[in-house]
């Protein structure tokens, strides 16, 4: 059984709360807010994260995991979206990096002009990349989209999960994935 089989898929609050408490579990670096500074649909916006964590994962030589949704409500009540699509992600890394490693990453693989809302809300950095504190309900609100129609994603959870740590009986893709984060590991040291 993999650890994402026992996560709640109900589209409510309840659920959305339920994720966000499992989440909290985890050992997180990182609560992030990655924008666009252009339009882009929602298929665009995945595949550009996914190509991103493959070039950070490539650039630090080690594994990322991640937990979060992509945000795209309409809070315009116009059937237009008020803000473009975005990702709210918790994350940790192999590597010890600062934020501003990530937030740069991003804004040099995604850009950083004038990202307003639709709405004309004031320019933002296209990557908020803070320390991941832990009883403030950030991973709560990384997958809030669950209650509203929205999908959650993530990857690599078993990095990162307590139940990996204590000896749950796992299978091999996830060995093998361990395995291959401690000899990033030896091979850093």
């Amino acid at each position: 059984m993999m650890l994402t089989d026992v996560l709640p898929v109900q589209r409510n609050r309840e659920n959305a709360a339920g994720l966000g408490k499992y989440l909290e579990t985890m050992r997180w670096q990182f609560f992030t807010t990655l924008t666009f500074p252009y339009e882009v649909s929602q298929n665009g916006a995945t595949a550009k994260l996914a190509m991103f964590i493959d070039n950070l994962e490539r650039s630090l030589g080690g594994s990322v995991a991640y937990a979060g949704g992509l945000d795209t409500r309409d809070y315009s009540g116009s059937g237009m979206t008020a803000v473009r699509p975005h990702f709210h992600l918790i994350m940790s890394l192999e590597t010890k990096v600062d934020p501003s490693f990530i937030r740069k990453a991003w804004t040099g693989y995604v850009g950083n002009g004038q990202n307003r809302s639709a709405l004309g809300g004031p320019v933002q950095d296209s990557a908020d990349v803070r320390p991941f504190e832990y009883g403030r309900g950030g991973a709560a609100y990384c997958v809030k989209v669950v209650d509203d129609e929205g999908d959650w994603i993530q990857r690599n959870l078993e990095l990162v999960s307590p139940q990996t740590c204590a000896g749950e009986r796992i299978g091999r893709r996830v060995r093998r994935s361990l395995r291959r984060c401690a000899d990033h590991r030896r091979n850093r040291a």
